[in-house]
């Protein structure tokens, strides 16, 4: 069975990436490159890779829309061995990557290698092929990976490669790729509070990271201790309803926004929900339409929640004219 396991991993990964692969090579020269900032980063910043018996396979990329892929081989799947691939589709040359841009991108691709050389198949190969199946967990992956090489102080190469990459891509790729992938934006903000809060920075890994600018700076508001306003409070209470017929346990927030001193029409309520240790879901955050938000009075919501959800902050925007962000809230 474990060897059959093996097997289906390995065939989901060619699944997923066959498609990509050309008849055409690189160039010697082009190649020569790729192999130099490799080997320069697993010197350097990528120190798990420094193995004897470590062998990178590299392939041609057809598919425009992709740049870079890194896999693995059948021998990592069913023989252990520490054979992996690397896919570069030579248009990054022809439109002149930079040298800061590809040591980057290539910071991202060797960062899954070293998640697929951490472990078993079946312990870490198979999770990763599923998680990358998934379109939300597929984002929290690979923006988790863009974060970890920014704390290994790649950050100004990274952010080389992506204003490099931008430029080339279709709006809608544009899109995805900004949803899927830490932005320029994103990257400054988290090299500018790092090391201020890691314990920030340590709950994305251990639970959700942002999926956008506003999202990590909500959460940066949170840490800073800036959601509690004099002018609006919110109450959330929490309960749990049974159903006889079903035997589920049914978990509902109870939700009341109240306004102080103010007014504003045709808002936007973004909902933050959080666990028992103040992190946030992000891909849990529901968004309300409120028609009006009048002085002294009040908003009323209830949602049905997971048994993880235990309360939630809140922003409030794109209101008539309300100029920014919009007002970042915490429950009281």
């Amino acid at each position: 069975m474990p060897m059959l396991l093996e097997i289906l991993c390995f065939g989901l990964f060619s699944l997923l990436f066959s498609f990509q692969v050309s008849a055409n090579q690189l160039t010697s020269d082009q190649l020569r490159t790729i192999q130099y900032v490799v080997g320069d980063l697993i010197e350097t910043t990528h120190p798990s890779l420094n193995v004897k018996d470590l062998q990178i396979e590299y392939y041609t990329i057809k598919k425009d829309d992709y740049y870079f892929v890194s896999n693995f081989g059948a021998g990592r799947v069913l023989l252990g061995n520490n054979h992996y691939k690397l896919g570069v589709n030579p248009l990054v040359f022809k439109n002149n990557i930079t040298a800061d841009a590809l040591k980057g991108v290539l910071a991202h691709e060797l960062r899954h290698t070293e998640d697929y050389i951490s472990g078993s198949t079946l312990g870490t190969l198979l999770p990763i092929g599923l998680q990358i199946m998934v379109k939300e967990s597929r984002i929290q992956y690979e923006r988790k990976t863009d974060l970890k090489v920014v704390l290994k102080g790649l950050s100004k190469e990274l952010i080389a490669y992506k204003k490099w990459q931008y430029p080339l891509l279709a709006k809608k790729t544009l899109d995805i790729k900004k949803q899927e992938y830490l932005t320029p934006k994103e990257i400054n903000m988290i090299v500018e509070n790092k090391d201020e809060y890691p314990e920030m920075i340590q709950s994305w890994f251990d639970y959700q990271i942002p999926l956008n600018s506003i999202d990590l700076l909500f959460d940066l508001k949170k840490y800073r201790k800036q959601l509690n306003l004099s002018y609006i409070t919110a109450k959330v209470s929490r309960r749990t309803r049974h159903s006889i017929s079903r035997g589920l346990k049914n978990r509902e927030l109870s939700i009341k926004i109240t306004s102080r001193d103010f007014s504003y029409k045709k808002c936007l309520l973004d909902v933050y929900l959080k666990g028992r240790k103040n992190q946030y879901y992000f891909n849990n955050k529901r968004t309300y339409k409120i028609k009006s938000f009048k002085n002294n009075e009040s908003i009323k919501i209830n949602l049905n929640v997971l048994s993880k959800v235990v309360s939630a902050d809140f922003r409030l925007y794109n209101c008539k004219d309300m100029e920014g962000d919009g007002i970042f809230f915490a429950a009281e």
